[in-house]
């Protein structure tokens, strides 16, 4: 039993979570680029392409078969993307939290508001959940990238900010 309690306090830790974790994506990565997944999709390709059936990618129902097109998605998939963490940020890290924590006596938010914030929720989640998916299912890296990218962009700035208000046991 004390083995076990060992290995689990070691695994739990958050840089073993994160190595385990990054090996194993770089495992499925290499899995799939020996069993030609991708090349077979066009999931490299840069601009407007066609599958091996003659189609060019499409998002949403639209045929992106010219660089306005492509450039538009690009912009649309980075925005939703900063919009998406944005709204995770502020209203799942914020008002839920405060609402939904019983140890929370006093929300600091008008109730009004927090009323507003929380019917709509479920509307702007999905909606902005579909762009995600919509920007996965092309299959193609390079709209992909614009979601990592909004991502990270939208996140900084909350990293920062959660940990300068932190003291850390070691530096």
């Amino acid at each position: 039993m004390l083995i076990f309690k060992k290995i689990v306090n070691f695994i739990t830790k958050p840089q073993v979570a994160l190595f385990i974790i990054i090996l194993s994506i770089i495992g499925h990565i290499i899995l799939i680029s020996r069993l030609g997944g991708f090349t077979s999709n066009n999931f490299l390709a840069f601009g407007p392409s066609k599958d091996k059936h003659g189609n060019y990618s499409t998002f949403a129902g639209l045929e992106l078969n010219n660089w306005n097109k492509i450039i538009a998605v690009y912009f649309i998939i980075l925005f939703s993307s900063i919009l998406n963490v944005y709204y995770t940020n502020v209203v799942s890290k914020g008002v839920q939290l405060s609402i939904l924590n019983s140890a929370v006596k006093v929300v600091p938010y008008s109730k009004f508001w927090s009323y507003v914030v929380l019917f709509t929720d479920p509307s702007i989640q999905i909606i902005l959940y579909i762009i995600k998916f919509l920007a996965a299912a092309t299959l193609q890296i390079q709209f992909i990238f614009p979601e990592l990218l909004g991502t990270y962009i939208s996140n900084i700035p909350f990293i920062i900010r959660w940990l300068t208000n932190k003291n850390f046991i070691y530096s």
